[in-house]
């Protein structure tokens, strides 16, 4: 998916609007979209971002994550 920003959208936020979640997925859609870097950390109107598929591996739960009923 090809998202394009709004005004002052910043990365996190796109990701966990689009994804649900933000661990890892941010840095994955960095390493897709190496000029958001350049970019600072709130975007101006109309910056495309390329969004990737979820894969089955994406969805696990992060291994340092707590939880009291494991």
């Amino acid at each position: 998916m090809i998202y394009s920003t709004k005004q002052d959208d910043v990365l996190d936020e796109i990701c966990f609007k689009h994804y649900g979640f933000t661990y890892e997925i941010v840095e994955k859609v960095l390493s897709l979209n190496p000029h958001l870097a350049d970019k600072g950390t709130h975007y101006e109107i109309g910056i495309k971002i390329f969004l990737p598929p979820l894969t089955k591996d994406d969805l696990q739960k992060p291994k340092d994550e707590i939880s009291l009923w494991d």
